[in-house]
């Protein structure tokens, strides 16, 4: 896979940074509860790549395979978000020490992330 810097690497680099930036500065300005809070609860984000992953399949000609790509996203949203659950619950477990909760969180959802991903097939 050759990556190329277009037009889709820059604008979800820029959706992704608004989304962050606003949050960030929400945070820093008003307060990180709001902040926390909004940027948990909307799924901006996962929306956005909702649609792109249906209207930039690739497959132009074949839209139910690009609404299946959708769900295949939505899939993996719903278990994300079980995980992003479970790994930000893990902070609660030592509040004194967050730099080492946030090591062993990391740790722990590479891990997971290597349990769930998809293995190749082969042929």
């Amino acid at each position: 896979m050759n990556l190329v810097l277009d037009t889709d690497i820059i604008c979800n680099f820029i959706a992704g940074g608004l989304l962050i930036a606003v949050s960030g500065y929400i945070s820093k300005f008003h307060s990180p509860y709001v902040s926390g809070l909004l940027y948990g609860s909307l799924p901006l984000g996962a929306y956005y790549l909702y649609l792109y992953s249906i209207y930039n399949g690739g497959t132009k000609s074949n839209f139910i395979t690009d609404l299946d790509k959708g769900r295949e996203f939505v899939n993996g949203s719903v278990i994300g978000g079980v995980l992003w659950v479970i790994m930000l619950a893990m902070l609660y477990l030592n509040l004194q020490n967050p730099i080492n909760m946030v090591f062993i969180s990391s740790i722990l959802y590479v891990l997971f992330l290597w349990l769930l991903m998809p293995k190749p097939t082969e042929n």
